[in-house]
């Protein structure tokens, strides 16, 4: 989502995103007092740290939530939005769900959508990430980039939304490379949690492949049976290693 949003900027100076390094309410990020909050997801990550539970964890993460300026969710979970809504009544922000924002019309078998909110129709949008769940980065996307123009000051442009969902890139996440030496298909990952497991899980499920061999590690204090799970079904093998750093599981 962070990646779209800039590709959506005319010039690389009209807009700088920052991306929150763990929860939000201790994050340095709070020095900012940015035009608008955007939070995509909340589930079960950093437990130790963020705290156990849903509505802990949302606690946290809204901390990033300005008085006076809007927040745009994507969260699904109305325990964990039903927290982020207090936040806001208390701080009096703008609540802005991104589901209800910007609506998913259609989609076409050439791979192109059309999304609609209450300023703009866009269509023949095409998505260069893979995965269904992108779609449900993009309306968060879009429904923050339509909140930054109007606090900004300028119309949000079909065709920057159009070219910049078509050349987004996110190198590591769900990104097939070929091995040059023997052409064989490798698909990089970097899902750390249980959520990510999962939509990486749904997403093989999809593909026309054999099943593939996994080779998996993981840091410390990781939820690993909840990540392995949805996983497993889909594999042909698994390889555990423990990478060289000081986080690293056994």
């Amino acid at each position: 989502t962070a990646a779209a949003l800039l590709a959506f900027a005319r010039h690389p100076a009209d807009a700088l995103l920052l991306e929150v390094g763990l929860g939000g309410r201790l994050d340095a990020t709070n020095a900012v007092d940015a035009y608008v909050s955007v939070i995509v997801s909340i589930d079960l990550d950093h437990t130790k740290t963020l705290g156990p539970t849903l509505d802990r964890i949302a606690g946290e993460k809204g901390g990033i939530i300005k008085p006076g300026k809007p927040l745009v969710s994507g969260a699904v979970r109305q325990q964990a939005a039903d927290v982020l809504q207090r936040i806001c009544r208390e701080r009096n922000a703008g609540w802005i769900d991104a589901h209800v924002a910007v609506r998913l019309l259609e989609e076409r078998d050439d791979g192109t959508f059309t999304l609609e909110s209450a300023r703009r129709r866009y269509t023949g949008l095409r998505l260069a990430l893979t995965g269904r769940h992108q779609l449900h980065n993009v309306r968060v996307a879009v429904a923050a980039f339509e909140q930054f123009a109007r606090s900004a000051g300028f119309e949000p442009d079909p065709e920057a939304v159009r070219r910049g969902l078509a050349t987004v890139r996110w190198p590591g996440r769900l990104q097939w490379v070929r091995a040059a030496d023997d052409g064989v298909d490798l698909l990089l990952d970097g899902a750390h949690n249980p959520a990510g497991a999962d939509t990486l899980a749904r997403y093989l499920g999809g593909v026309e492949r054999p099943a593939p061999v996994a080779l998996f590690a993981v840091m410390h204090g990781k939820l690993l049976d909840e990540m392995i799970e949805p996983l497993a079904p889909h594999l042909g093998g698994i390889v555990i290693a423990r990478p060289s750093v000081q986080r690293a599981a056994d």
